[in-house]
C-alpha cells in the first residue's frame, strides 16, 4: 500500500517530479567547456554560497563498496580525480578513471550530441585537474568534501547531464527467461522487468545508501531460490515512480515532510482536487516549525484550522475518492524503517485535526491572545522557559501521534504541563488547553462530563471545584494585600492532596474577606462551590487527571474573574 500511494503520487504530480529515470541534485558548480571540450571557467551556481537550485540529472546510481560513476555528474574523485588524502589517491584514480570510460562510451554511443562530445573531448584533452586547477573558483571546490560538479557547454541553458537520452533506466540483469515470462509487479500487478537492488532514499540520521525497500540476500530469507528483490518483484517502471516521488518529498524545500528527532514524516494527498492540496499546505504550517522556528509559529495556526473546517464541514466541497497518506520513517543500520503508516479520506483526516483543535480550545481574555492548539504553542508549554525545541522528541512524536490518530494524549504530556505548573505558578491559556484535551480525550469513554472552554458553573466534579475555588482565595488575598502568594505557597499541594490544605486556606479567607468593604461576591461564590461539593468532602488525593480538572477549574475562574470583574459590578466597593 506504501509504494502504490508514492507510485500513483509520483504519476499525479506532473512537473513538479523528475521526469524517470531523473532526479533533481543540487550543483554548487558547473564545469564549462566549449564546443571541442576546452575548459573556459567554472560557473558558481550557489544561491546564498550554502544553496544552488536543484537541477534535473541522470538518478544516481547506488553504490556498494565497488566505485560506480554517476552519468555526466558526480563529486570531485569521480568527476576530476580530485582528493586531498594521499592514501585514498589509488581508490580516487580508479574512480576518475570509470567516470571518464563512462563519458566516452555515452559519446560513442550518441555520436549526433554536441554536449556529450564536448565532455568526451575535454577529458581526451589533457589531465582533467590540470585544466581547472588555475580557475580562481577552485580553491573553494577543492575545499568543499561533499561539492557535486557536472558539465555546461558554453552557449547553451541546460547542462549536459540535463537530456533525455541519459535518463534511460537501465536495463535489467539477464535472467534467462523470455519476457513474457517476466514476473508480475506486487506495486502495478502488471508484468514487467524486475529490479535487483532498489534505488537509495536517505533520510537524516541514516547512512546516504538507505532504501525504503531492502532484502537480505542469504540463505533462510530467499524464498524458491530467488534472492534479494526477485524475492517480491517490483518492474523497473514501478521503482524508478515510487523512489522519485519519496526522494521529491524528502527534498531539502519539500512541503510535504517534517522532521522529530531522528523521525522523518512525510504526507501527501492521493490526488491534485484544490481540497488536498490545501489539506497538505495546513499540515506543513501546523507541524513545519519542527526543523527551524519562526518568530511567531502560531502565525499560520489559525487559517490551519479554517483550513481543515472547512473541508470537514463540507463548506468546501470535497472528493469523496480522496485519501490523506502519512508516513513515518526512521535510520535502521543500512536501511530505513517505517515506524508509522496511516491512511484515510481526506474528509475523516480533516475531522480529526478538527477535533484537535476543539479539544484545545479554551478561553482567553487577553487582547493579545494567541492560538494555543500548535505543536509549537504545547511544546512550550511543557518546556523549561518555553523553549519548545528542548522537549525529548520522543514527547513531539507522541504528541503528534495523538493529533494525527485522534487517540488520547500522552499522559508524559499532561505530566510535564503539570511539573511546570508547579515550577513556575503559571496556568496560562496554552496549558489550560492542553490538559482540558487531555482531561476529555480520556473519559470519553466513562459517564464523566466533559470540560469545557470556559468556566461550566454546572460542572460537579469536586478536582474542578477545587481550582475554582483556588482561585476565588487567590483573588481575596489579591483584593486584600493588594498581591497574593496563594499560589507560589500552596498550588502544588492544593492541586494533589486538597483534603489537607483547604481547610487552611479557607480560614486564610475568611481573614482576607475581613479587610474588605464588601465581600458579598467572594463569600457568595465560596457558598455557591461548596454547596455542590460531594458531602466526603475534598478529595483526599488528585491522580493526574484530577490535578488537570483542578488546574483547569482554576484557569476557568481567573478568566471570569478579569473577563468582567463581576465583583466589581454587581457588588459595589467589595
Amino acid at each position: 500500500m506504501i509504494l502504490r500511494a508514492l507510485y500513483d503520487y509520483y504519476h499525479r504530480s506532473g512537473d513538479s517530479v523528475a521526469a524517470p529515470g531523473s532526479e533533481f541534485k543540487e550543483l554548487p558548480f558547473l564545469i564549462v567547456i566549449d564546443r571541442q571540450g576546452c575548459f573556459l571557467r567554472f560557473e558558481d551556481c550557489r544561491t546564498d554560497k550554502k544553496r544552488s537550485t536543484p537541477r534535473q540529472v541522470p538518478k544516481a546510481v547506488k553504490r556498494t563498496v565497488k566505485p560506480t560513476p554517476n552519468k555526466l555528474w558526480d563529486n570531485k574523485e569521480y568527476v576530476l580525480g580530485y582528493t586531498d588524502d594521499p592514501k585514498k589517491q589509488a581508490k580516487t584514480d580508479e574512480k576518475h578513471r570509470l567516470f571518464k570510460q563512462l563519458c566516452a562510451t555515452l559519446a560513442d554511443a550518441h555520436p549526433d550530441n554536441v554536449g556529450l562530445r564536448a565532455v568526451a573531448r575535454f577529458y581526451a584533452a589533457a589531465d582533467a585537474l590540470e585544466q581547472v586547477s588555475g580557475d580562481e573558483l577552485w580553491s573553494e571546490i577543492a575545499a568543499d568534501p561533499t561539492v557535486n560538479l557536472s558539465f555546461r557547454v558554453e552557449g547553451e541553458a541546460r547542462i549536459v547531464a540535463d537530456q533525455a537520452c541519459l535518463f534511460a533506466t537501465a536495463a535489467p540483469e539477464p535472467k534467462g527467461k523470455k519476457a513474457a515470462e517476466d514476473p508480475i509487479c506486487l506495486v502495478t500487478g502488471k508484468r514487467g522487468p524486475s529490479v535487483r537492488l532498489t534505488k537509495a532514499t536517505p533520510i537524516v540520521g541514516g547512512k546516504t545508501n538507505g532504501a525504503i525497500v531492502a532484502f537480505q540476500k542469504a540463505q533462510g530469507y530467499d524464498s524458491y531460490g530467488k534472492t534479494q528483490c526477485y524475492n517480491a518483484p517490483i518492474s523497473v517502471e514501478a521503482e524508478d515512480a515510487y523512489s522519485t516521488a519519496l526522494a521529491t518529498m524528502l527534498g531539502k524545500d519539500s512541503h510535504n515532510m517534517f522532521r522529530v528527532g531522528n523521525r522523518t514524516f512525510v504526507f501527501w494527498a492521493s490526488n491534485n482536487c484544490p481540497e488536498a492540496q490545501q489539506a497538505e499546505k495546513a499540515l506543513f504550517d501546523f507541524f513545519g516549525f519542527v526543523e527551524k522556528e519562526t518568530d511567531d509559529p502560531n502565525r499560520r495556526i489559525e487559517s490551519v484550522r479554517q483550513a481543515f473546517r472547512s473541508i470537514y464541514s463540507g463548506k468546501q466541497a470535497t472528493d469523496t475518492d480522496a485519501h490523506f497518506y502519512f508516513l513515518g520513517l526512521a535510520p535502521n543500520a543500512a536501511r530505513i524503517a517505517v515506524v508509522h503508516w496511516s491512511e484515510c479520506a481526506l474528509r475523516e483526516f480533516a475531522g480529526i485535526i478538527t477535533r484537535h483543535f476543539d479539544d484545545m480550545e479554551i478561553v482567553d481574555t487577553r487582547k493579545a491572545a494567541k492560538p494555543v492548539a500548535g505543536i509549537h504553542a504545547m511544546m512550550s508549554a511543557v518546556a523549561l522557559q518555553g523553549k519548545a525545541a528542548d522537549v525529548e522528541p520522543s514527547l513531539v512524536e507522541a504528541t503528534m501521534r495523538s493529533i494525527l490518530e485522534g487517540t488520547p494524549y500522552p499522559y508524559a504530556l499532561a505530566a510535564a504541563c503539570i511539573r511546570r505548573i508547579r515550577a513556575d505558578q503559571q496556568v496560562y491559556a496554552a496549558r489550560a488547553a492542553l490538559l482540558k484535551a487531555y482531561v476529555n480525550r480520556k473519559i470519553t469513554e466513562t459517564n464523566n462530563k466533559l470540560l469545557t472552554p470556559m468556566l461550566d458553573t454546572n460542572q460537579t466534579d469536586p478536582a474542578y471545584l477545587c481550582g475554582r475555588l483556588f482561585a476565588v482565595v487567590e483573588r481575596l488575598q489579591e483584593r486584600a494585600n493588594g498581591s497574593a502568594n496563594v499560589a507560589s505557597r500552596y498550588i502544588g499541594s492544593a492541586s494533589t492532596t486538597p483534603s489537607i490544605v483547604f481547610g487552611p486556606l479557607l480560614a486564610l479567607s475568611v481573614h482576607h474577606s475581613e479587610k474588605l468593604t464588601n465581600s458579598t461576591y467572594f463569600d457568595k461564590l465560596k457558598g455557591e462551590i461548596l454547596a455542590v461539593m460531594p458531602s466526603e468532602g475534598f478529595p483526599v488525593r488528585l491522580d493526574i487527571e484530577g490535578q488537570g480538572r483542578f488546574f483547569v477549574g482554576y484557569y476557568h475562574q481567573r478568566q471570569e474573574f478579569f473577563k468582567s470583574k463581576p465583583e466589581e459590578t454587581e457588588y459595589p466597593n467589595p
